[in-house]
């Protein structure tokens, strides 16, 4: 009965924070700077330098945007690999050591 509250209070503040409407949020100076100055609000590089200029900064949002994604997902994919190479190396059978043929001298036959 606790658990079952518990979930229920958790998706009930869930559903309000979503819910709850977002403050309206302007562009950094540059991109606000930039964008006001274009023409006509186009993101085609060759109309003008200042419309290349808004769509330079549209795309390093963007990348700035990307770039925690692309991180995570390099360190996952690397602890993905040892784990898998570790997994690998413990199940392969250890390697037998060679016989090594002895003289017969040695065994005392000649």
């Amino acid at each position: 009965m606790v658990n079952l509250f518990r979930v229920w209070v958790c998706f009930v503040a869930l559903l309000a924070g979503l819910a709850w409407p977002a403050a309206q949020v302007s562009a950094c100076p540059g991109c606000r700077d930039a964008l006001a100055t274009s023409k006509n609000g186009s993101t085609t590089p060759w109309d003008s330098a200042q419309d290349a200029e808004g769509l330079a900064y549209s795309k390093s949002v963007l990348f700035m945007l990307a770039m925690p994604f692309l991180l995570v997902s390099g360190f996952g994919f690397a602890f993905y690999r040892m784990a898998r190479t570790a997994a690998m190396a413990q199940a392969a059978p250890a390697p037998q050591p060679r016989a090594v043929p002895v003289p017969p001298s040695e065994l005392g036959l000649s």
